[in-house]
Order: structure tokens, then sequence, then C-alpha cells
């Protein structure tokens, strides 16, 4: 329960100690997050509906093409954005710069690991979630329906048999998911890492291994478990979530966008 209630703009504490949300801003946070299911909604559907026309437009079929396609050094770069084997490395060269930069005398908010531990935690949780997610839904990927929508029968996927399995893409979601840790502590890259993000869910496309909706909603599980976690980490950090100037206003529960662009 919560043993305290600031004044004002101060937090609420919990029986934890740590500083809650404002009942001010946990209202204004449920209206947004209701929109964003909204729109997510709406751009699935959207989805669905180009799902056989982006599918006869863009999936490569032959055998060549697809070697092709494969070899290139743009596919190979997209495609490992959606791969953990890209961002364990990346969130291990993050903890070490801020590691040293503390030595030198920096002073850093959660300390060393924060930064990369955030970018591994959004990225593992969100392609963790998508494949739960696949087992739930059971559609399988295009190229074992010739691009018709299939499903998986029950019993088979109580079986463990998810391979088969394509919605929502847990690439899309991965890359998504890591672009989205980024972004909080490097809004000017957001553009481009959300534009790489959705030019790996592309390859997945391309390859037959998903159809456009898979992309989207694993860009959707991406994206509210990762501010899920922007906001357990703001809590665990004093209310001040990763990105937000630690002189500044406490946490609103959502990490503020960039100049220019709408909220998450």
């Amino acid at each position: 329960g919560r043993t305290g209630a600031g004044r004002g703009r101060g937090a609420v504490t919990t029986a934890t100690g740590r500083p809650d949300l404002p009942a001010a801003v946990e209202r204004p946070l449920r209206a947004r997050a209701a929109a964003a299911v909204a729109a997510w909604g709406a751009a699935l559907l959207v989805a669905s509906v180009l799902d056989r026309a982006a599918y006869e437009a863009l999936s490569v079929t032959d055998d060549h093409s697809r070697r092709m396609l494969e070899s290139a050094d743009w596919y190979r770069v997209l495609r490992v954005m959606g791969s953990m084997w890209l961002w364990g490395p990346v969130a291990a060269v993050f903890m070490m710069v801020d590691r040293a930069r503390i030595r030198e005398g920096a002073r850093m908010s959660g300390g060393w690991t924060r930064r990369g531990v955030m970018l591994l935690t959004c990225a593992l949780l969100s392609g963790g979630a998508a494949e739960l997610l696949k087992a739930l839904v059971g559609r399988l990927r295009p190229e074992n329906s010739g691009g018709w929508y299939a499903f998986m029968s029950l019993g088979e996927r109580l079986e463990w048999n998810w391979s088969d399995l394509g919605m929502p893409s847990s690439h899309a979601a991965v890359a998504f998911g890591a672009a989205m840790a980024l972004s909080f502590t490097h809004r000017a890259a957001a553009p481009l890492l959300f534009l790489g993000a959705a030019g790996c869910g592309l390859t997945r496309v391309v390859m037959e291994q998903h159809y456009l909706s898979d992309v989207v909603a694993g860009a959707a599980v991406a994206y509210a478990v990762s501010l899920a976690v922007w906001r357990v980490d703001a809590r665990n950090n004093g209310g001040v979530g990763l990105g937000v100037p630690a002189a500044g206003a406490r946490t609103e529960g959502r990490p503020r966008p960039a100049r220019g662009s709408a909220a998450p």
C-alpha cells in the first residue's frame, strides 16, 4: 500500500519507499495509453488489409533471387537489427563506456550499467513477448501457406512446435525494442533507429517469413514492453526516467519526446 502522499507536484511513496506517480499524472497517462491502443489497433487493421497485396508485391520466391538477396550487405545489416547478437555487444559497449566515464568523475544516475541494461531488457523482453504471443495467435508464416492466412492446431502448438509461427514478428520486436531503448537517450538518432527497425521488418516480409501485419504487431509489442521497462526503471531511480535530466522535473511516467515529434 502507499505510505504517504506528496503535495502539489510531489511524488507519492509506496511501502517500499520508492516514489510513485502522482494521480494527476496517472490519469492523463491512462488516456494516452488508451489512445496508443487505439492507434496501434488501427495500424494493425490497415496492415492486415494490405497483407495479401504486400505479399504479392514484395515477397521473393525463387531460390536464386533469395540467395542474391541474402548475400547483399544492406540486407544483412537490416536483418541483424532484429538479433540479440547485435544488441548484446552494443549494450556491453555502453556499459564499458559509462563505467569509464564514472571513473573519470562523471555523475550518472543509476550507475554505469543503466543504459546497457535498458537496451538489453527492452530488446530481449520485446522479442520474448513476441515469441509467446506467436503460440497464442498460432498463425503460420506466409511461406508455409502460400501467402494466405492459415493457423496451426492447438495440439501442435502444445508440442512447442513454434518455428513455423509468424505473428508477431520477434525480429521486428527486438529491432523496435532496441530502437525504443536507444531513443530514450539518443533522441536525435530516433528517426534513423526506427527506420532501421522498419527495414528489419521489411527483410522478413521480402523473404516470406512474415506478413506486414506481423511486423506491425511486433512493433506494437516493443512499444508496450519498452515503455513499461522505462517506467519501472524510472521508479527505481528516484522517479527520474532515463533520458530525463536529473535537474528537471520528476518523471511524468514516460520519456519526453524529441522536439517537434509526438509523444510515444
